[in-house]
């Protein structure tokens, strides 16, 4: 991911080295808090805060491994649109909203 991150001035390269989980990302969302969310193509979500990467992954409540789009409601809360359903995350935990249809593979 290169040039991802803009903090006084200057553009920060994260690369695998840095903490990200890979290379192949599909989004980026920057919270109301300042923590960057990145969403990977099939490691989970990646949050950056505080200079340091936490992946999360179906593991930790994702409906799926690769998302592809997050956005904030008004609630603060975090939505996740993966290829196997829609995600929640609340601030302290990730609620798996899954899809049982073949389909259920989201973009945004």
């Amino acid at each position: 991911m290169s040039k991802a991150y803009y903090t006084t001035g200057v553009w920060e390269h994260f690369t695998v080295q840095d903490g990200l989980p890979d290379m192949k990302i599909e989004c980026v969302f920057e919270d109301h808090q300042g923590r960057l969310w990145i969403g990977t193509h099939d490691q989970g979500v990646v949050c950056y805060e505080g200079g340091e990467f936490i992946t999360y992954s179906c593991r930790k409540g994702l409906s799926g491994e690769g998302v592809f789009s997050v956005v904030e409601d008004g609630q603060g809360k975090l939505w996740l649109a993966t290829n196997r359903g829609l995600t929640v995350y609340d601030g302290r935990q990730f609620t798996s909203l899954g899809l049982d249809e073949s389909y259920s593979f989201l973009w945004g």
